[in-house]
């Protein structure tokens, strides 16, 4: 009872007047008792260790004064700094038996005390104005953890992880962490558990857990082989990847570069490897709509690092190519890739009341006034049953840099997705992919990965299946298909980033046939476009003119078309758009003529093109003289006719 008073009701008495009262009258008794006051002190350490009551307060005014500044003896803040010293040392003895099972847990009262105060503690430590003598607290916050138990241990690291906002919190962690790890082993691997667990139950709390995550996994990046933490975070790759999705983007970012540090096992159950790629390709299409160029050259750069690592996993690459090609063409994610928005949906409400109605009155109109023929007063208003007059598509969010960048940074991703990676079925040791520098991708893509994107376009461009044989038919059996041939136009038209796609399809001229159809889908509206066409010139149709060189250069590239029809694109910008036409249907007849489902899929080069397919362009090039007549050596050097 006479302790318990000491330890509550005294300490409160202890004013700095008083201490120095107490130093000046201890000070003339040392004079006499020399030897007694170590013998003094390290009764009142006993003491301090033996109280049951209290012992949050005599710590608390121990560290108080020697925080004071001015006021105070400096013999008092001594002797303060003395007690402490002794005070860890002993306790670090104690508890150092209680590991070899000399002592029981009984033994310190004054942890035993401090058990239910253990979130004070941690807040004293993660006080934003710091006091003298955290490193006395923090040493006595482990010791209550090891006295305590795994459990305890936990509740203090996950208190930390939790509340902590700057590095201070990454230097507790990480200390506390390691001094634990020799008597409690099990302690970080609890703690990460109860994390997760507070992820799932406290959202509020989701943006600081996965910050400071991420902080103590940049601080261990350097120390892989005592980077405990992260390996035991590896365990929880599953619900990391549910938040890559979120909508605020520190925690979408920190989610993202926990896993990139982190890395994953060489082999992953099937429902986690496509959670995996799903979750990690939307968080790509979600860093492309960053305004901010650094940040955004940060992310990318993250997810290609991670995703060139999880297509080395079996199975994943494909799944990674197709969630990229197909997320490419998907309303809410193309934004960045594509040039133009379409017009959003009208609304129900809207057509009953305005639309329909205004539709009904302008053709009512008709009858009314004298009708010319062929005129436009004879042709009813345009619009769609139901919804009106269709709206104009609006514009871009980004700008013409902005879409051109993102294009880039989506063929880099796809590139790097695509290498080719021998499977080794003997190898399943863990992979870490935390690398310290980053390496642009340079190897060249898998003939496989090719042909996969190949048949993704294909599928994803075309309406349906019937006529997408590899051979293309004859000119005129293109009035059979101009209906899926327009859907082609308006894919290519509307997602201009599969222009790029298929440029980097035809780098295998195998792979490139698997698009044949795409191919002759888009030739032959070129040629029914040109045929038709009454402009002077095809610059008067830019994207028709553009359409015409990229896929001339793309069969080029595919190695479909020999000389010197590989290079007429080079023309078009010159010529007339019947004259263009003329130069698209001998390509098309070439193509026919061959049979490229036999000829195209060998090594060797295309057969060469005879007479009847060149002397359209013969005579072009003569009768141009003032226009193309200097190209005339270009496609009919000997050196180069075959």
């Amino acid at each position: 009872m006479l302790l318990c008073v000491i330890a509550t009701d005294s300490v409160k008495t202890l004013t700095p007047d008083v201490l120095n009262q107490l130093a000046v009258q201890v000070g003339k008794w040392q004079f006499s008792h020399v030897q007694d006051l170590d013998s003094l002190l390290s009764l009142v350490v006993h003491l301090i260790i033996m109280s049951t009551d209290g012992s949050l307060g005599i710590l608390q005014f121990l560290i108080n004064t020697m925080a004071l500044d001015t006021g105070i003896n400096e013999k008092v803040e001594k002797c303060c700094t003395v007690i402490l010293d002794m005070l860890v040392m002993d306790l670090q003895r104690m508890i150092g038996m209680i590991a070899t099972w000399e002592a029981t847990r009984g033994d310190i009262p004054f942890l035993a005390s401090l058990l239910s105060n253990q979130i004070a503690l941690c807040n004293m430590l993660l006080q934003p104005h710091p006091q003298q003598g955290l490193v006395w607290l923090s040493r006595i916050l482990a010791f209550v953890g090891q006295y305590g138990g795994e459990p305890v241990a936990a509740d203090i690291l996950h208190h930390f992880l939790c509340h902590g906002q700057d590095s201070r919190m990454a230097s507790l962690f990480q200390s506390m962490s390691q001094e634990m790890d020799s008597q409690l082993p099990n302690a970080l691997q609890r703690t990460v558990d109860k994390a997760f667990v507070t992820l799932q139950s406290q959202p509020d709390m989701l943006e600081t857990l996965l910050c400071n995550m991420l902080t103590l996994l940049l601080r261990w990046r350097h120390r892989r082989s005592s980077n405990r933490f992260a390996i035991i975070l590896r365990n929880h790759v599953s619900p990391l990847c549910c938040h890559l999705r979120s909508n605020n983007r520190k925690v979408s970012s920190a989610a993202m570069q926990c896993l990139h540090l982190i890395g994953h096992p060489r082999l992953l159950p099937l429902g986690t490897m496509l959670q995996l790629c799903f979750g990690v390709t939307a968080y790509f299409f979600s860093v492309l709509h960053i305004k901010a160029v650094e940040e955004k050259l940060v992310g990318v750069r993250t997810c290609r690092a991670y995703l060139q690592s999880l297509s080395e996993i079996p199975g994943a690459q494909h799944v990674l190519l197709h969630s990229l090609v197909h997320g490419c063409m998907l309303q809410g994610q193309a934004g960045p890739l594509r040039s133009r928005i379409p017009a959003p949906p009208v609304e129900k409400c809207k057509v009953e009341q305005t639309a329909m109605a205004c539709l009904l009155e302008e053709n009512a109109h008709h009858g009314h006034a004298i009708i010319l023929p062929q005129s436009h007063s004879s042709v009813f208003h345009a619009g769609i049953i139901g919804k009106g007059v269709q709206n104009p598509p609006r514009a871009a969010m980004f700008t013409r840099n902005e879409i051109s960048t993102n294009r880039q940074l989506f063929l880099d991703v796809v590139q790097a997705c695509s290498l080719y990676h021998p499977n080794d079925e003997t190898d399943t040791m863990e992979l870490d992919i935390a690398m310290e520098t980053e390496q642009l991708v340079t190897a060249e893509p898998g003939v496989a990965a090719l042909e996969a994107i190949a048949l993704m376009l294909t599928e994803m461009a075309t309406p349906d299946v019937l006529y997408n044989q590899i051979d293309w038919p004859e000119e005129a059996f293109a009035r059979c298909t101009v209906e899926r041939d327009l859907v082609i136009k308006k894919r290519f038209h509307e997602y201009p980033v599969l222009w790029e796609l298929l440029d980097f399809v035809s780098r295998d001229r195998a792979a490139l046939l698997q698009c044949s159809v795409l191919l002759r889908g888009i030739v032959a509206i070129l040629l029914a476009y040109w045929e038709n066409c009454r402009d002077s010139a095809t610059t008067a149709s830019p994207w028709q003119l553009e359409a015409s060189c990229r896929v001339i250069q793309i069969m080029n590239q595919g190695k479909l078309l020999p000389l010197p029809l590989s290079d007429i694109s080079i023309l078009f910008p010159l010529l007339s758009p019947y004259e263009t036409h003329l130069l698209l249907r001998d390509v098309w007849q070439y193509i026919h003529e061959n049979n490229i489902s036999q000829t195209g899929i060998g090594p060797g080069p295309m057969p060469g093109c005879s007479s009847c397919h060149t002397d359209t362009l013969r005579s072009i090039l003569q009768l141009n003289t003032s226009a193309v007549g200097h190209l005339y050596c270009h496609f009919f050097n000997t050196g180069k006719q075959s």
